[in-house]
């Protein structure tokens, strides 16, 4: 999924414009997946708690009570949604400083848009019935099916040379398909189920609606993190600065994803052990879930990190190699995220470490903030001024919050050591590589393709005989297993 978008990037930037890529990025800011999730107060993620509660205790859990309240939640926040960005349509496009053909492209998209949403986010309500369920190799098929949807599409609107817009229609296109896919898988999956009675009650609405609130906190300042910078950076400076800086820290940017995918799965799990309020499991699936993800991600976004400029040059180009050290800098943000990401994912069902932790997000996000304007008013860095101060924000709160996880989840010592090893075995590893092997490596993509994959299998086989706590091997294998198999 993630590489046919990285394979659009390049053709895109060089079939039309980094301007025009500027444009199709500034249309995501309006889709319930990007920017707008930050209104949908988490709704998709409750459906997912409800669902895995349902699980965990059928007998005494009334399900379709949530589900109902939460769908007409989610309709209602598209249809008002939908509405004010149809208001705003001919607006919109002057805050991004857009004229002429642009500007009549882009309000068009956007009134498409408003009709949209409403189904944008009944989209979330959907994918969160085939979370909650751990129904996740459906969930990314339908995500593949929808990526290939836009990538043919887009490929094609290239191909006979129409405006660059359409390849925003061609993403609009593939959402909608998306929603059809699980919608469909929703209605199979809660076909001839027990769902409980309906008794629309005070009980059910106070429960979703004290979750709601503290997700949407969480999603303010979530969403101002990743998104803060490509919004700054198309009204104070355009769409041509945001072109270039997205194609920077795309890489970055679709790590975060990966890794955000892969963390999914924590979300029905920890709902479903905090009902059991079984401690030790929780830190057991902690301590290897981190495991996991840290061995899958934290080599390839470090040897990133020491070949950005030769990974930008072959993927976008030779005249992008220059920007190599801000895609390193920006990295930081995705390599935190693989030791941190599955833990903190993990809080979302303990309240209490929730509220600590949205706590922690929103002193970073006002650093960031903060951070960022100063170095881009005080010190004339442009947009690079954002990627600094993301990057930064990241690593002031990533220690509280590495902490606050193994406080709440009780992780053993043994894991926490196993991360960091293998964090510093693959920093080690790519600082030989880029020694010994670094202007060989740069001058073919052969022989770089070679060096990455045979030193990642050997990262791989080092963690799992020398670095993973030998006690817990077998459990490590088992945990492997089970989640592969979902």
């Amino acid at each position: 999924m993630t590489l046919l978008g990285l394979i659009l990037v390049p053709l895109i930037i060089q079939g039309y414009s980094i301007e025009a890529y500027g444009i199709i990025m500034i249309a995501r800011f309006f889709i319930p997946l990007f920017l707008m999730s930050v209104i949908d107060f988490g709704l998709g993620e409750i459906t997912s708690i409800a669902v895995s509660s349902y699980r965990e205790n059928r007998k005494k859990y009334f399900l379709k009570n949530k589900l109902l309240i939460i769908f007409i939640l989610l309709l209602l926040i598209g249809i008002i949604a939908g509405f004010f960005l149809f208001l705003l349509s001919s607006q919109i496009p002057n805050l991004f400083s857009l004229s002429g053909e642009n500007y009549d492209n882009f309000s068009s998209l956007i009134k498409y848009t408003s009709f949209l949403q409403p189904i944008l986010f009944l989209l979330l309500f959907f994918e969160g019935i085939l979370k909650g369920f751990e129904k996740f190799l459906p969930l990314r098929i339908i995500e593949l099916f929808s990526s290939i949807i836009y990538f043919l599409l887009a490929l094609y609107f290239l191909q006979v040379d129409l405006n660059f817009i359409y390849i925003a229609y061609a993403f609009l296109i593939s959402l909608f398909f998306r929603f059809l896919f699980s919608l469909f898988a929703a209605i199979y999956l809660l076909k001839n189920r027990n769902l409980g009675y309906f008794l629309f009650n005070k009980k059910d609405i106070y429960w979703i609606k004290e979750r709601g609130f503290e997700f949407f906190k969480n999603r303010l300042i979530n969403n101002i993190q990743p998104y803060f910078g490509s919004f700054t950076v198309s009204i104070l400076i355009g769409p041509i600065a945001l072109g270039l800086y997205d194609a920077i820290i795309r890489l970055a940017r679709l790590g975060k994803v990966f890794i955000g995918v892969m963390v999914s799965s924590a979300i029905p799990v920890s709902a479903r052990l905090f009902s059991r309020d079984d401690d030790q499991t929780f830190a057991n699936i902690g301590g290897n879930g981190s495991l996991v993800l840290s061995i899958i991600c934290t080599y390839p976004i470090i040897f990133i990190i020491f070949f950005s400029d030769m990974i930008l040059g072959i993927w976008l180009g030779d005249e992008f190699s220059q920007y190599g050290i801000w895609l390193s800098i920006m990295m930081i943000v995705p390599l935190i995220s693989s030791i941190n990401g599955f833990l903190q994912t993990l809080l979302v069902a303990d309240k209490q470490a929730f509220k600590r932790y949205n706590s922690l997000i929103f002193f970073q996000t006002i650093f960031q903030i903060f951070f960022s304007l100063i170095i881009f008013f005080f010190f004339d860095l442009s947009f690079y001024s954002f990627i600094l101060g993301q990057t930064f924000a990241s690593i002031v709160v990533a220690i509280p919050i590495f902490n606050l996880t193994r406080e709440v989840l009780k992780t053993p010592h043994d894991f926490n050591l196993s991360l960091f090893t293998n964090l510093l075995t693959s920093s080690i590893f790519s600082l030989i590589l880029f020694i010994l092997f670094g202007e060989l490596v740069k001058a073919n993509i052969l022989i770089a393709m070679a060096v990455f994959l045979i030193s990642f299998l050997l990262i791989i086989f080092i963690n799992i005989f020398f670095i993973i706590p030998t006690a817990s091997r077998n459990e490590f294998f088992n945990f492997v297993k089970i989640n592969f198999k979902s």
